[in-house]
């Protein structure tokens, strides 16, 4: 009996203090300069409103759990940059965007994805955002699925970005 309960109790700590290390492998490290696969991407009916593809470009800096993300949009309109910063933690961050809007975003682990919300407020009403960020298995390929929730309805969207 002596034996079992020993065994039990190893068991136990085995799994309890080898759980911090299933958690980090299920945490892939986004770092890196990523560009847009126009051509694997659908944008869905923001395509329509866009009027072209634009060319984006990221780059992410992963220090788990501190993210942060400087996105560059380039159109013929011209350049648009845009900085979050967020924990993987669940933990909800305020930040404003360039136009005088604010956003509240949150990010976390759902498996060995990342999803971020987003929920702001617009003229028209709220808008609610979710990404799911994919790494792909070589770590080359970084696939954005969105869904929004607009008072004119929901749509979803897919980016594809290549490692540089």
């Amino acid at each position: 009996m002596r034996r079992l309960h020993r065994t039990l109790a190893l068991a136990l700590a085995a799994a309890v203090f080898g759980m911090p290390a299933v958690v980090a492998a299920q945490a892939p490290n986004l770092s890196g300069t990523w560009a847009l696969d126009a051509a694997k991407s659908d944008f869905g009916p923001m395509a329509q409103m866009m009027g072209e593809t634009p060319k984006i470009t990221m780059v992410i800096e992963h220090k788990e759990p501190a993210l942060s993300m400087k996105t560059t949009t380039t159109t013929s309109r011209g350049e648009r940059t845009s900085d979050q910063s967020l924990t993987t933690d669940g933990k909800e961050v305020t930040t404003t965007n360039p136009r005088g809007g604010t956003a509240v975003s949150s990010a976390k682990w759902e498996g060995g994805n990342l999803v971020i919300t987003s929920r702001r407020t617009t003229p028209q009403g709220e808008l609610t955002q979710v990404q799911t960020m994919i790494l792909s298995a070589d770590g080359k390929t970084l696939t954005i699925d969105g869904r929004a929730q607009t008072p004119m309805g929901e749509f979803t969207t897919t980016q594809v970005f290549v490692k540089q």
